[in-house]
């Protein structure tokens, strides 16, 4: 999966630990360790990344860790170094081979889009 604008609006750098709350406009990047409120576009836990809390974007991306409760209203990726231990709410959700996910998922795709067949009579 990729952003047409691959631009990292914010970063939490590896030596960081951040607590609290975050909103982003755009894509944010964590790299350290946060625990709290995350409210983005994207989110992209790199490898070294830890989140506990909940995150709530479009799209997140998982190399490192999360800990607690995404929502997303697109997907959610586990990569193969990416672990998940909590809820996952989301349209879509892909864990690539060696990514982990603990916890309950719910897939909520709106039924409202897909076209329902026409029914045919030959009466």
């Amino acid at each position: 999966m990729s952003k047409k604008n691959n631009s990292m609006d914010s970063i939490i750098g590896v030596n960081s630990i951040i607590k609290g709350e975050v909103e982003v406009k755009g894509t944010i990047r964590i790299d350290g360790r946060f625990e709290g409120i995350i409210t983005a576009d994207w989110v992209i836990i790199g490898k070294t990344g830890y989140v506990e809390g909940k995150v709530t974007a479009s799209a997140v991306m998982v190399s490192g860790q999360i800990i607690g409760k995404v929502n997303s209203s697109d997907f959610v990726e586990i990569k193969e170094t990416g672990k998940m231990i909590g809820d996952i709410e989301t349209d879509r959700i892909i864990i690539l081979e060696g990514g982990r996910f603990e916890g309950k998922s719910i897939v909520k795709r709106d039924m409202s889009k897909k076209k329902t067949p026409e029914l045919i009579s030959n009466n």
